[in-house]
């Protein structure tokens, strides 16, 4: 596979935030790491950014929205070196084709260009404060990352429930 065909098959997983520690994840935060590890594969190298957002600016129903224990968020994707040009690229695939329309802008790729992100940054972190983030959740125990999980769970829950009821719209 070459990297447009490896960004298209992390992106189209279906976006979902797990709940439970115990169950699939296929967050903002996962799927730029597997797609990290499968461009790792052939020779591409990137990057883990974190960024800050206001789930407001997703234009999410206002129900839904008072149910977030907080307004602000973060939100990771991949920067991509491209061999070609040497630079690097915001490359973003949270969102899944089939969530695509209202809120969520689908992703596209060449391969070379950045792609548009998932949300509006307001505010991107240093790489070492990224480092430190991934760091801690890599020792946080099982129970630790559960809490923290449960902090928005009932947030989670609905948005969760919000993508599928805007997948079978399609």
């Amino acid at each position: 596979m070459n990297r447009i065909q490896l960004f298209e098959w992390v992106r189209d997983i279906p976006y979902k935030i797990a709940t439970d520690v115990r169950c699939p994840d296929y967050c903002c935060l996962t799927k730029p790491v597997m797609l990290q590890r499968l461009l790792k594969t052939i020779g591409i190298k990137s990057r883990i950014m974190i960024c800050e957002f206001l789930w407001q600016d997703l234009a999410l129903p206002r129900e839904l929205l008072k149910l977030a224990t907080r307004t602000d968020e973060t939100h990771a994707y991949l920067e991509v070196l491209i061999p070609e040009t040497n630079k690097w690229v915001e490359v973003d695939p949270t969102w899944d084709k089939e969530m695509t329309g209202s809120c969520f802008p689908l992703a596209e790729w060449d391969g070379r260009s950045p792609t548009q992100l998932a949300v509006k940054p307001t505010k991107v972190w240093p790489l070492e404060k990224t480092q430190k983030l991934f760091d801690e959740w890599d020792c946080a125990s099982i129970e630790e990352k559960q809490k923290q999980l449960d902090t928005n769970k009932v947030f989670f829950e609905g948005f969760n429930n919000y993508i599928e009821h805007v997948r079978a719209r399609k």
